[in-house]
């Protein structure tokens, strides 16, 4: 199975500028880093609720659960793959800072003379002797949006591989107040050629309100007898 990269880079932080964003920018990193592992546990509760070890009350034991193997059977081995290496290797540390940026301070950050990198310290996420110093924020942040992204694409493509291909209804998007939509069925491959367009039943008739993208689109091109879709459109 083909697999699209989600763009690690968007959203990116500049580093002009940093110095004033940078404890800021470490909550944003935390209300992002939330809610994505809010999606990501509810999915795989809503999926996998009723095989044993699955919760949806606490992200840390989502995580542990699976480094330590305490899912029961029927939790894809994939999914718990990914879960265990996050736990193994990122996480933990994304994880304690989110925790304390979210519930204690920002921290503070300056610019190096030298390097001309943003240094970020905090003195709760440090020993007993140091506090905590990151020689370049914006960097890390970067990267750690980077491990969250690439996790939820692992998964839900482990998951999107175990749906069946059964057509649903899915919304194209809308147009002058009205909404267009199509048929798709799960497959290793959609694009937005995919499916077949349901509503050319009654833009057909309404004139005006034709989909401004049937001349291009694949699933309009094999909803409409007689058109079959033109080379390059998909068959899905």
């Amino acid at each position: 199975m083909q697999r699209t990269r989600l763009n690690s880079q968007r959203g990116a932080i500049p580093r002009q500028g940093a110095l004033r964003n940078s404890p800021r920018s470490w909550r944003l990193c935390s209300a992002s880093c939330t809610q994505h592992w809010t999606v990501l546990g509810g999915t795989i509760y809503a999926t996998h609720r009723k095989v044993k070890g699955v919760q949806n009350k606490s992200t840390e034991a989502l995580f542990q659960r699976a480094n330590e193997c305490k899912y029961g059977p029927g939790f894809p081995e994939d999914v718990r793959t990914a879960l265990a290496a996050a736990f193994g290797s990122w996480f933990p540390r994304l994880r304690l800072i989110r925790t304390e940026v979210t519930h204690g301070d920002i921290g503070s950050c300056h610019i190096d003379g030298q390097t001309r990198k943003v240094v970020y310290t905090h003195r709760g996420l440090g020993s007993a002797t140091r506090c905590l110093v990151i020689e370049d924020v914006i960097a890390e942040l970067n990267q750690q949006a980077a491990f969250v992204l690439d996790l939820i694409e692992t998964i839900f493509q482990a998951l999107l591989s175990r749906l069946l291909p059964v057509e649903r209804k899915v919304v194209c998007g809308f147009y002058k107040g009205r909404i267009y939509e199509r048929e798709v069925a799960n497959a290793p491959e959609l694009s937005f050629a995919s499916g077949r367009c349901i509503s050319h039943t009654w833009f057909g008739k309404a004139t005006g309100f034709e989909c401004p993208m049937r001349h291009t689109c694949g699933a309009y091109e094999r909803a409409v007898p007689g058109k079959p879709a033109s080379p390059g459109q998909g068959s899905t």
